[in-house]
């Protein structure tokens, strides 16, 4: 994850800003309190030790996140077109043969793991889900895709940037009737 010496030398960040960055990524304690539907404190966790990475739930965490993740796309650029928004990231692939985008997805995807386990990451596998995006005029092709030996679910719609996007490439999902 982020090391202090980390963010000095590859980011280029020193002095005074490099000292504050140090102090907030070391000697950190983090507990997790758990609530019922009431709201009372129902369990709270002993203190541990952050070794690597943000505090969760803190002020600077999304943004040196944002920094931690930002060589991600260098490693699939070639093959595909990385979105990084927050801590969700999407990946464009294309080609017109079906065999052959087959083969670069899985390709990607091994280049994916690969860079996650160098940053002690892994994938998420509740929220990753792959789109087949077509125009009305030509079928759907079925393509199997896993991942460490599962298989990632084809959905029809998904949102993002909360626009609700189609694999028809249409609005359908945006049409709403309205009685007054």
């Amino acid at each position: 994850m982020i090391y202090p010496f980390e963010i000095s030398n590859f980011h280029g960040i020193t002095g005074n800003h490099y000292n504050l960055y140090k102090s907030y990524l070391t000697n950190i304690y983090q507990r997790r309190l758990l609530y019922n539907e009431n709201g009372n404190i129902t369990t709270t966790t002993t203190w541990a030790k952050i070794d690597h990475g943000v505090p969760q739930g803190s002020v600077l965490g999304p943004l040196l996140f944002l920094i931690f993740k930002n060589d991600l796309p260098k490693f699939v650029i070639d093959k595909s077109v990385p979105i990084l928004f927050a801590d969700d990231t999407s990946l464009l692939l294309s080609h017109s043969n079906p065999t052959d985008f087959n083969n670069n997805i899985n390709t990607v995807f091994k280049i994916l793991s690969d860079w996650f386990k160098q940053n002690l990451l892994s994938l998420n596998f509740t929220k990753t889900q792959f789109t087949n995006f077509t125009t009305k005029n030509n079928n759907q092709i079925e393509i199997n895709i896993s991942y460490n030996n599962k298989f990632i679910p084809t959905i029809t719609h998904k949102k993002f940037l909360s626009l609700i996007v189609h694999c028809s490439l249409t609005w359908i999902n945006h049409i709403c009737l309205f009685i007054l």
